[in-house]
This record gives structure tokens, C-alpha cells and sequence, in this order.
């Protein structure tokens, strides 16, 4: 089943930035013929498809959207109704569907809706008449430009440090484990490495007091800002998310983030158990350090 696995990277990778909500979808799509070939195969050999190999469909599915646009939220329920998706596609050609007709009239189509529920509705209106999506940016940054954005010292952090959101090779992490310095990070797209995981910030554990810094640069808040702007009715969600990363500081523990959230931050200034300090940088952008008292 390797070879099939590699196909449909292959064919994942191929279509990813054609536009699912462009009427004329069907007609942008195209089948590869190598795919194509190995799913036939499969299908005359009568061979079970494996629950893994529907498994690595969806998870590569995923990860091909998030590259795409980093902003889509991608629940475990949504990955098991892409596994189904994939479960019924396998199933219809083994019954004798036409692997490409399947494909194109049931598969696709189907992928479409999926993927349609994932963006928000005035989103998806603004880029459906195109054929190709670009990329939404997401980049990731030295560990010393981090740090001197977010206005801290690798002595100043206390340990254990926490990077949410590290990026692809949680580089922060790294450069700091090199130093000595008691560092995880966790991240959507994360290739597991040493203090480096996979991991959903939504699904990650957060200890009460557990960590003496947090960071999350360009990521976090990044994600809360477009929330407000385009599904302001899940902000409660993402509310409840900070209050927890905010509870696992111990006392004189920081959270520093970048860019700053005032809408989240200003109810916290009023509270009195947090100190809230707010840096404006240059272009209306402003960094924030959010400190729970010794």
C-alpha cells in the first residue's frame, strides 16, 4: 500500500490549490493518471482497503488545506467525517464504480461541501469565482527575530518555556533546547522533533502553574484577530483557550504574544491577579506581555 499512499500525496498535492467552491470545480480537477492506475488496481484485485490507508487520506488532506490557509479549524469530528468520505470513495469503486466517474461525480463534490463548512461563509463568497487559491501567509521567523519582536531575552525567560503554535520546525524551540533551556512547542503542522510535537492548541493539555513563559508569535493571536473579523460566534471558544494558557502560568510566569488582542486583554487589565503591558511597534502593530504576580 506505500505506492498508493505516495499517489495520493500526489494527487492531494496536485489539486490542493484548485477551488472547490468555484462553480466550474469539476471541470478544474484532474485525476492522475498513476493514481487513477493504483486505485484500479486495488479495485480489480477485490484487495481490502485498510483503515490506516484512510486514515493517511484524511490526515494528508488536512494538512495540504492548512498549508493552504492556515486560519481553517479542523475539529477531530470533521478529520473522522473526511476519513468517512474517504471509507465510502474506496468502498463505490469496489462495489464497480468507474474509479475516475466516482471520482469526479461523488468524491469531489463531496470534498467540496466538506471543505465548505470549514470556511466562513463571507470567505467563501469573495474567492469563489476564482480557479486557484493562493496561500494565505504563514512564515516562519528565526528564533532571535522572535524574540527581539516580542521584546524578551533568552535570560529573562523563566523556565519551562511553552511555544504554541512553533511552526512546521518549531525553530524557537530548538534554538532554545540548544542553550539549555527547558523548552517544548507544539503546532498543527509541527514535524516531531525533540520538545516538538503535533498537536491542536484547541486539544493540548495546559497544566494550572505549569509554565514559567509562554509564547505564541504570529500565531495565536493571528488566528483570534481573524475569528473576530469573520466568525465572531466562536470567539467564546477562543476566549476559554486563552484563559486556560493564562491559568497554566506560574506566579511570575509571562505570556508573550504578538500581535496584541485588545478586546481580550483590556477586561484582563481590570482584574488584578494579571499585569498587562502593552508595546506599540511600528505600522499600528503592538506586542503584549501578560505577567501573573509572584
Amino acid at each position: 500500500m506505500d505506492h498508493l499512499r505516495q499517489h495520493i500525496t500526489e494527487q492531494i498535492r496536485g489539486n490542493r490549490q484548485k477551488n472547490l467552491f468555484n462553480p466550474r470545480a469539476r471541470e478544474l480537477f484532474e485525476v492522475n493518471g498513476a493514481f487513477r492506475g493504483a486505485l484500479q488496481s486495488i479495485v480489480d484485485s477485490r484487495e481490502e482497503v485498510a483503515g490506516d490507508l484512510v486514515s493517511y487520506a484524511a490526515q494528508a488532506l488536512v494538512e495540504e488545506v492548512l498549508l493552504v490557509n492556515q486560519f481553517v479549524q479542523v475539529s477531530p469530528a470533521k478529520v473522522a467525517e473526511a476519513e468517512a468520505i474517504y471509507a465510502e470513495t474506496f468502498q463505490r469503486m469496489r462495489d464497480g464504480g468507474d474509479v475516475e466517474a466516482v471520482l469526479l461525480t461523488e468524491h469531489f463534490p463531496r470534498l467540496a461541501q466538506w471543505l465548505a463548512d470549514l470556511y466562513p461563509a463571507d470567505v467563501a463568497r469573495a474567492i469563489g469565482a476564482e480557479q486557484v487559491l493562493g496561500n494565505v501567509v504563514c512564515e516562519e521567523y528565526s528564533a532571535p527575530f522572535q524574540l527581539r519582536l516580542l521584546g524578551v531575552t533568552t535570560s529573562e525567560l523563566m523556565a519551562p518555556v511553552l511555544d504554541i503554535g512553533c511552526g512546521r520546525s518549531g525553530g524557537l524551540v530548538a534554538a532554545l533546547r540548544a542553550l539549555g533551556v527547558d523548552a517544548r512547542g507544539f503546532d498543527r503542522l509541527a514535524e516531531p522533533a525533540p520538545g516538538v510535537s503535533r498537536e491542536d492548541w484547541f486539544q493540548a493539555d495546559y497544566p494550572r502553574a505549569a509554565h514559567g513563559t509562554v509564547i505564541s508569535n504570529a500565531a495565536l493571536s493571528n488566528h483570534i484577530l481573524y475569528t473576530a473579523r469573520h466568525e465572531p460566534a466562536r470567539l467564546p471558544e477562543y476566549q476559554a483557550l486563552f484563559l486556560r494558557i493564562l491559568s497554566s502560568l506560574k506566579p511570575g510566569g509571562t505570556f508573550f504574544y504578538a500581535p496584541s488582542l485588545p478586546f481580550f486583554e483590556a477586561p484582563l487589565s481590570e482584574r488584578g491577579d494579571l499585569v498587562v503591558r502593552v508595546v506599540p511597534l511600528a505600522g499600528g502593530f503592538s506586542r503584549t506581555a501578560i505577567t501573573r504576580p509572584i
